[in-house]
């Protein structure tokens, strides 16, 4: 894959035309709303971490995140577009044409036409948010077109190059490693079946050498970085006990939270939350019973259903409109591949319709879904953007989390200042490059309860660092009271309680509460520092109110 296929790549002017609607699909998205909305809590765990790895610290060893791989790639395009979140925005953005142009590539399988190519590209961008999460259905749409290349020529060197595939990934998420090692394992074992293959056990030692080889940078990192080994299984474990996500239910058609969509809209998102569930097992079913030559012709539809179907796993737990964009984009080449499925849908009309869905889908659901997109929805605009400056950005936000975060920027300079240390609980990590703060432990999104090992680490490294401030936000992010932080981190709470003083700040909004250290010789008592019994108390009986006022707009789902 990685030789002669980049070789006729360059002689190849379909293949150059794939190249040039992939990036200026996701260059104009990026330049038409790149700047609109501010994530407060999972963006900010990607920009956070984008700047610590700036700063020399090591990804989950120095500090809480997700796989090293996304923070290397944005820290290193930083040398092209500097520091700030729309740094870390148009890095994602170019991960993203990425994966679009691969997708195209295996897409012009069965989309014969250019123009058709050329509409395939910006739907499939559309479909691709929110911008933080860019790398989740870019590896998606690479693991098709890496399939459809093996499918069609099952070769030792195709192995490795898979195997290879599987490896990079892995360095992006232990969830990309999970889903792409099984649908791969899926599809040499389908392969091998159909293809009576006597040679498969050397090519799945091919597969495998190649993932070990495509995880190599990891694996350094693994053997010579000292504590990366230790942070890295920890974490490991810690995800197969908790999990990544909250959990939310699989929506009914009848059961989505529309929230005043138009009825086109209503629709198209439910379509688009049941065909996952209606073509997969039907198109494993024809993987299955399709003969070895049938595979070859079949190569775009087969990969898409088996990596597709493995993939669609990750809006099974928490599923919402967020979680199902970052895996769909398998399915709608599965979708477009039909008509090589049986010879009905070959027929001009029945791939016309197939095609009239897929836009129709696009073009009434992603405006109500897309947080990038909301901005611009014509007829449905619900909230008030404004100019917002984010580090050395200017942001288009809406309103009232303008507001909210001015409100905070003006107590937190009022009473903190540039230079003090502060721990900001629990899990509104924006506001750490936000505020220009550096988090004093090692976990900065703490939404799961502590266990008591962890919750004394905590409380060792406000004591080593001196914290001198902290700021609790205690929002409810799902009815699940066992998740407040004084509830998740009672030991950690109980320490703020006794060694910091309550600040009252009328402009401090509900549910948030600023502590302030007690001097050493002064504590017990209130330090110069107003204290007002029953002021936490009073923020933490308005959790729902509390969320509303600052919730930030995402998306209709």
């Amino acid at each position: 894959m990685l030789g002669s296929d980049v070789r006729r790549f360059l002689d190849d002017r379909q293949a150059l035309l794939c190249a040039a609607v992939a990036a200026a699909s996701a260059a104009v998205l990026y330049l038409w709303s790149g700047d609109v909305g501010l994530n407060l809590a999972d963006e900010g765990f990607l920009w956070y971490g984008v700047e610590r790895t700036l700063a020399g610290e090591l990804p989950l060893r120095d500090f809480q995140s997700y796989d090293p791989g996304r923070y290397f790639w944005c820290a290193a395009w930083s040398f092209v577009f500097g520091h700030g979140i729309m740094a870390v925005r148009a890095a994602a953005a170019v991960f993203q044409g990425a994966g679009i142009f691969l997708g195209l590539l295996a897409a012009r399988r069965v989309v014969r036409s250019r123009v058709l190519l050329c509409l395939l590209a910006p739907a499939l961008a559309l479909w691709m948010f929110p911008y933080f999460k860019f790398f989740e259905p870019s590896l998606a749409l690479a693991a098709v077109y890496v399939g459809v290349v093996l499918i069609e020529r099952p070769s030792l060197r195709r192995h490795f190059s898979a195997g290879l595939f599987v490896g990079f990934a892995a360095c992006f998420g232990r969830n990309h490693a999970f889903y792409n090692a099984a649908a791969f394992l899926i599809l040499i074992f389908v392969l091998a079946k159909k293809n009576s293959d006597a040679d498969v056990f050397r090519k799945f030692g091919a597969w495998v050498l190649g993932g070990v080889l495509g995880f190599s940078p990891l694996l350094v990192l693994l053997l010579f970085a000292p504590g990366f080994a230790a942070s890295y299984f920890d974490f490991v474990l810690h995800v197969l006990r908790q999990g990544t996500n909250l959990e939310r239910p699989y929506p009914w058609p009848w059961s989505f939270p529309y929230r005043n969509l138009f009825v086109h809209e209503q629709i198209a998102v439910a379509v688009a939350f049941w065909l996952p569930l209606v073509l997969y097992p039907i198109g494993l079913i024809i993987v299955l019973r399709s003969a070895a030559e049938d595979l070859r012709r079949r190569a775009l539809f087969v990969a898409s259903i088996v990596i597709g179907s493995i993939y669609i796993h990750h809006v099974s737990t928490r599923s919402d409109a967020q979680h199902l964009a970052q895996c769909i984009p398998p399915l709608f080449l599965a979708w477009l591949a039909l008509p090589t499925v049986h010879a009905v849908l070959r027929r001009r009309v029945a791939a016309a319709v197939l095609w009239v869905i897929f836009v129709g889908m696009t073009a009434f659901a992603t405006p109500a879904l897309n947080p990038m997109l909301i901005f611009h929805r014509p007829g449905g605009a619900r909230w008030e953007f404004v100019p917002f400056a984010a580090g050395g950005d200017t942001l288009r936000i809406e309103k009232t989390t303008a507001d909210y975060l001015n409100r905070l920027r003006s107590v937190l300079e009022r009473h903190v200042g540039a230079e003090q240390s502060m721990l900001i609980v629990p899990h509104v990590t924006t506001l750490y490059p936000l505020f220009d703060k550096v988090s004093p432990t090692w976990g900065n999104y703490l939404l799961w309860p502590a266990e008591p090992a962890a919750e004394e680490r905590m409380i060792h490294d406000l004591e080593e660092k001196g914290v001198k401030w902290v700021l609790l936000i205690d929002l409810l992010m799902e009815p699940k009271r066992e998740l407040l932080f004084r509830n998740s981190h009672p030991r950690v709470m109980k320490y703020v309680q006794e060694h910091f003083t309550l600040v009252q700040d009328p402009e401090l909004p509900r549910a948030h509460t600023l502590w302030g250290r007690k001097a050493a010789e002064t504590r017990g008592r209130s330090n110069g520092l107003v204290e007002k019994e029953g002021f936490g108390a009073r923020c933490a009986g308005e959790q729902d109110r509390c969320y509303k006022e600052v919730r930030p707009p995402t998306s209709n789902l």
